[in-house]
């Protein structure tokens, strides 16, 4: 994923396998289908370890580290990845519109719902 495109959408069949190069804050948003992450070797007590995660339609995954990342999709799925810059941009607005929100008197915002502020 270049960092001029700024976004990458993957259309993939049941059982497909797309391995794929992401940048370390990318954003992994499924609109539809259901697969598993499989992210780079992590090392847990000097041993390497294999982290995967499934994710279902609606759901999201920030990539805190940058790498190889392989979807299996284990029904027909649509993917976005979104490249850091385009991450920042809409964490940066739901920020504004938090503060709008306070200043305006509303409840706000749970910034669990805005991901971390990097």
């Amino acid at each position: 994923m270049g960092a001029r495109t700024g976004s990458l959408s993957l259309l993939l069949a049941s059982g497909q396998v797309q391995r794929v190069l992401v940048e370390a804050g990318s954003m992994l948003v499924v609109g539809n289908g259901t697969l598993r992450v499989c992210f780079p070797f992590a090392t847990l007590a000097e041993r390497l370890v294999a982290v995967e995660a499934p994710l279902a339609a609606e759901e999201a995954c920030c990539l805190e580290a940058g790498g190889w990342i392989e979807l299996l999709a284990l029904e027909a799925a649509e993917v976005l990845i979104l490249s850091p810059e385009n991450t920042s941009l809409w964490r940066r607005l739901g920020r504004y519109l938090e503060r709008s929100l306070a200043r305006a008197g509303g409840k706000g915002v749970s910034s669990s719902y805005l991901g971390p502020t990097a």
